[in-house]
């Protein structure tokens, strides 16, 4: 880790709304393992749709589907993503302050931020997709959206399979967020914990020593 010589207190206020944060966060990278499970995701849908000789109605279903689950999904989990940010947010302060020095070399965020940003981009996508489902549910297929479309069955069949597509791969994409997420509030709190054994043991060896020096 590389110390930051010019780091402000004020550097770590100076995004105004969560557009800023996740522009930021989104540089974190992902692991490999996540973009080739969400790639054969979005494969095998746009497979689907392409080969698929299923009518409009059905497909429309199979959006509702997704879009309920999806909603259902985000709904209960949105809860525990919030708890499990609580009790990440309230691990030792000193740790903290000492992380908003230190920067990560690949995104150029401080490691405060870098860990931070993760849960905000994890928050940003669920946030994003519950829009989405309620959208959907408000203006889709039987709403808004279907009357526009109506004189047009060709165009809506077409809506309709991207829609599936982006939302069956949002839908998985959260999943794989869900472990990320998991791992990082484990990460934090044994970080934490590891932070203070190693800061106790210094103290201690700096005891002994004094007391040696003494002797």
């Amino acid at each position: 880790m590389t110390v930051n010589t010019t780091f402000r207190p004020e550097e770590l206020t100076e995004e105004k709304d969560i557009w800023d944060i996740f522009i930021k966060a989104i540089k974190i990278p992902q692991k490999p393992y996540s973009k080739y499970a969400l790639f054969a995701v979005c494969l095998g849908l746009v497979l689907f749709v392409v080969l698929t000789n299923a009518s409009t109605e059905v497909i429309k279903n199979k959006v509702y589907d997704i879009a309920s689950s999806g909603f259902n999904f985000t709904g209960s989990i949105l809860g525990f993503l919030i708890a499990g940010f609580a009790i990440s947010a309230t691990s030792n302060k000193e740790l903290f302050m000492l992380m908003a020095t230190k920067f990560e070399p690949d995104t150029g965020l401080s490691y405060l931020k870098y860990t931070y940003g993760a849960f905000m981009v994890v928050f940003v996508w669920y946030t994003g997709f519950t829009l989405v489902c309620v959208l959907i549910k408000l203006f889709g297929f039987n709403g808004l959206f279907s009357m526009l479309l109506k004189p047009f069955p060709s165009i809506t069949l077409v809506f309709t399979k991207i829609a599936l597509v982006i939302l069956g791969t949002w839908f998985f994409y959260l999943v794989l967020l869900l472990l990320s997420f998991i791992f990082n509030v484990y990460y934090i709190l044994m970080s934490t914990i590891r932070w203070e054994f190693e800061k106790n043991l210094h103290s201690k060896a700096s005891k002994d020593n004094n007391k040696d020096s003494l002797q």
